[in-house]
């Protein structure tokens, strides 16, 4: 099951090479995303599956190309990543450990009705660009993006499109008319993945969360989809946890800020 989770987030990250402000490169071995936006995760290592021998190489060849652009650098390793060692060696290499999220995994035939959302709270389906935007304004704060990763993200998104035939789909709860939550749903070819699950502070603890989830997976399972994967922090697992899904795996993302 940690095959499919990894499969599924690293073949979500791919489509966004839709945009043409990002470069996907693919050495069989070693699979990153590029661009000129100076946000780790807009240049991200999705996949590795290195030789010891050669890790140090590949390492400070990707941070020279980085250093060049101008940008910091993600590495995500997962129970899968090689050498086995590979977290320790980014550490010694200048990468820091900044942040651990559980890979999770559900047979969504299995999955179970949370309590009911508040009254008032109403879910819709991101339809364009614009819309994308009021979506984007509560997301990317959760996540703490800077200001000037906003532009990018809209542009990256837009790039695919919206709407029921596109592989990204985007979900905004409003609560009495207000924009209060976010989810998305991507539809990969073996599994569907929920991420981007998003409620402001001030409504959390209300069920706006399960709400958020359950949307999409709904979908997912209408449209045929068995299984359901997402990585989630310590704090959203309680969520997951009730809607069915279960952990398989960690999964460690490592920063390199080019400073």
């Amino acid at each position: 099951m940690a095959r499919l989770i990894e499969e599924t987030a690293v073949e979500g990250c791919l489509a966004w090479g839709a945009w043409s402000g990002m470069e996907i490169f693919d050495q069989g071995d070693l699979l990153w995303t590029m661009t000129a936006v100076p946000f780790p995760l807009f240049n991200s290592v999705l996949f590795s599956r290195l030789g010891p021998g050669v890790v140090e190489g590949r390492v400070r060849d990707l941070q020279s190309l980085a250093r060049g652009r101008g940008v910091p650098l993600a590495w995500f390793t997962t129970p899968l990543s090689r050498p086995e060692d590979l977290g320790e060696r980014l550490q010694s290499m200048g990468f820091f450990l900044g942040g651990v999220t559980a890979g999770m995994a559900m047979d969504l035939s299995l999955l179970r009705q949370p309590l009911p959302p508040p009254p008032g709270l109403v879910v819709e389906e991101v339809g364009d660009a614009r819309a994308f935007r009021e979506w984007s304004m509560v997301m990317l704060p959760v996540f703490q993006f800077p200001d000037y990763a906003f532009d990018p993200w809209v542009d990256m998104h837009a790039a695919l499109g919206f709407g029921p035939e596109r592989p990204w789909r985007h979900y905004l709860l409003r609560l009495q008319g207000r924009p209060v939550a976010t989810s998305s749903l991507f539809l990969g070819s073996r599994a569907c993945m929920v991420a981007s699950v998003a409620v402001l502070p001030e409504h959390r603890r209300q069920g706006i969360g399960s709400a958020a989830v359950l949307a999409p997976l709904l979908e997912a399972r209408r449209l045929g989809k068995r299984l359901g994967t997402l990585c989630s922090s310590d704090m959203g697992q309680g969520i997951y946890r009730r809607l069915g899904f279960q952990e398989h795996c960690r999964m460690n993302l490592y920063l390199w800020m080019n400073d």
